[in-house]
């Protein structure tokens, strides 16, 4: 499989699951059938904070090095904040 077929490829397709289907994912595709722009949304903020948080934590791995303590500030010392 190439590059170019596997990106083509759609993971979730809700025309695939019926309206009165009770299952999570039959749930999440009748949500995004009734409100497309929403779910769209709370899928892009879902993945930029993903993003956000990782990316914090791989500069904290740079900064740190070996005294890295993941999801934490400093170099072993935890209070609440992010830097």
């Amino acid at each position: 499989m190439s590059w170019d077929d596997m990106l083509d490829q759609s993971f979730f397709n809700p025309d695939d699951y019926q309206d009165d289907d009770t299952s999570f994912l039959g749930r999440l595709a009748s949500f995004v059938k009734s409100d497309y722009e929403l779910a769209e949304t709370i899928y892009v903020g879902l993945i930029f904070v993903v993003l956000v948080i990782a990316s914090q934590e791989v500069l904290r791995m740079q900064l740190y090095g070996d005294q890295y303590v993941p999801f934490q500030s400093g170099p072993n010392a935890w209070n609440g904040r992010l830097f």
